[in-house]
């Protein structure tokens, strides 16, 4: 039907045509300024000559009418109708509200760039919506017991309030059950309380500047994505609490949100959830200990079998930056191990390939095996001993440990006969032969406690000496007046264990200064 111009031209057509009761009502609360609301204002459920609007009428007067029908300034507020045929909007302008609720629509609306002040379609029903690139001045209301069986495409759209899908019913189990791909909200997203979508909800691109709430709502997609969010942007929190997905996979890939405020139980299991590139300012009225978050984590850093570490320097940025340093360190600790276990499984994959291609393929096997398990020691090491370099307090632990434990080691071999002066005057003297004579296998103690020449030199001491051996560029003097004899047994093991302790304590101690030097530059 071509497009009418005056109520004339309406009242003009004969037949099936004429305005009905409930078309001339519509246009009579038009006039007016108030709403219409035919029979007792709830959503009807198929044809009904007291409450049926035909959609070129309704699209005449969305569009604005004319002076005899419509009261520009107010628009069309229709409650309780039926509408039985396409109601087609697109590239106009709508004048005033457009307020259509409790309205069953019997096929869907096209609204492709069409300029609306407010859109308001609480409780109706739809096959579909096609908003593409269509501009909103106002908010857009999709809420209590709003139900589309198609699509809802906002893809391109621009709303300059809120869009309000709250207690709403999206259902498109083979297709985009809603779509708002690239689309721009300045006000709040409401996907709440009661939300319910079957087929997937596409919002890549979405840029959102107030909040983004998923409180109590249902994603289910069998067939791919639920929610399909990569590369979205919340200006405000983004709330996923009491969320549940019964089906599908959540993809935040490169989305970025101002605050996260979740729920551990409302993410999906690993397999389910995409988190890499996934960025936020801030986690709040959440939980933030370490071990929630990354049971979190665990969930969403792998993809198709691949490991991303991107997850965890976020979360060890963002607990920081919050003053949670111990959670911080810890979730850095654990990227590393997931990162070790990563290589340690390429590894041993190209030594296979080594050890089972062809002849052309094959390559020096006992090169990568020596490789590998020089790397597989390596990061014990690192990790039991400065923690990936985010826990430097462990070294001064080995330390302290290693220490306790050489007093008390150089203490029973001292006793033992393990030491003797390191001096060739002494080793000469009368008073040392006379100490031999008393305890030949143990006389640097006698010769300590009963020569003259043993009261006045350099006592032993087991820690001091200890501190000698272990901590590089200090001297107390013991190491220089004491050394181990490989006359007896006790002496064989304090020689061949000083090598060792005197090893351990230059890797020990440079390990904790390169992590204490790189906690500092990253800090």
């Amino acid at each position: 039907m071509a497009r009418l111009r005056t109520l004339a031209e309406w009242e003009a057509l004969t037949g099936k045509d004429k305005l009905t009761d409930p078309e001339k009502e519509l246009i009579e609360c038009c006039r007016e300024g108030r709403e219409c609301k035919l029979g007792d204002g709830t959503r009807p459920e198929g044809p009904d000559p007291d409450r049926n609007i035909r959609a070129d009428l309704l699209r005449y007067l969305i569009l604005g009418g004319c002076d005899e029908c419509m009261l520009d300034e107010v628009g069309v507020q229709l409650i309780g109708a039926y509408v039985p045929d396409h109601l087609i909007l697109d590239f106009g302008s709508a004048v005033g509200q457009t307020r259509l609720v409790n309205v069953c629509f019997a096929e869907e609306i096209s609204a492709q760039q069409t300029l609306f002040k407010l859109l308001n379609l609480s409780g109706s029903q739809i096959p579909g919506l096609n908003a593409q690139c269509a501009v909103f001045e106002g908010p857009v209301f999709l809420r209590d017991k709003f139900c589309a069986i198609g699509e809802v495409n906002f893809a391109g759209a621009r709303i300059e309030s809120q869009l309000d899908c709250s207690n709403a019913r999206f259902e498109n189990a083979h297709g985009k059950a809603l779509n708002a791909q690239v689309a721009n909200v300045a006000g709040g997203v409401f996907l709440q309380r009661g939300f319910k979508a079957i087929g997937e909800v596409r919002l890549s691109g979405l840029t959102v500047g107030g909040q983004f709430s998923c409180l109590n709502s249902s994603f289910n997609n069998a067939n791919g994505y639920a929610l399909e969010a990569g590369r979205i942007t919340v200006g405000g929190e983004f709330l996923w609490k009491t969320a549940v997905v019964e089906a599908g996979i959540v993809h935040l890939a490169a989305a970025h949100v101002g605050v996260l405020v979740d729920d551990l139980q409302s993410w999906p299991e690993s397999g389910r959830l995409y988190l890499d590139g996934f960025t936020y300012d801030r986690i709040g009225a959440s939980t933030t200990d370490a071990d929630s978050r990354l049971e979190w984590l665990g969930k969403g850093d792998r993809w198709n079998g691949d490991f991303y570490p991107q997850p965890y320097t976020q979360l060890a940025k963002v607990l920081r930056e919050m003053g949670h340093d111990h959670a911080a360190r810890k979730v850095m600790i654990r990227k590393e191990e997931l990162l070790a276990k990563e290589q340690l499984k390429v590894d041993r994959a190209r030594l296979d390939r080594l050890r089972n291609g062809t002849p052309t393929e094959r390559g020096d096997t006992g090169f990568y095996w020596l490789r590998m398990h020089f790397f597989r020691i390596w990061i014990f090491l690192i990790r039991w001993l400065v923690g990936y370099g985010y826990s430097p307090q462990l070294a001064l632990y080995w330390a302290v440990g290693t220490m306790t434990f050489m007093t008390v080691f150089y203490f029973i071999l001292w006793h033992a006969g393990g030491f003797v002066p390191n001096s060739a005057l002494i080793m000469n003297s009368t008073d040392w032969a006379a100490a031999m004579a008393i305890s030949p296998t143990a006389p640097g103690p006698v010769w300590a406690a009963t020569a003259p020449s043993g009261a006045h030199y350099e006592t032993f001491w087991a820690g001091f000496y200890a501190a000698d051996v272990f901590i590089p560029l200090i001297n107390f003097g013991q190491e220089a007046a004491w050394t181990a004899t490989t006359q007896n047994v006790a002496g064989w093991f304090a020689f061949l264990a000083t090598f060792a302790f005197k090893g351990f304590g230059w890797f020990i101690t440079a390990l904790g200064a390169a992590a204490i030097g790189g906690i500092i530059r990253r800090e």
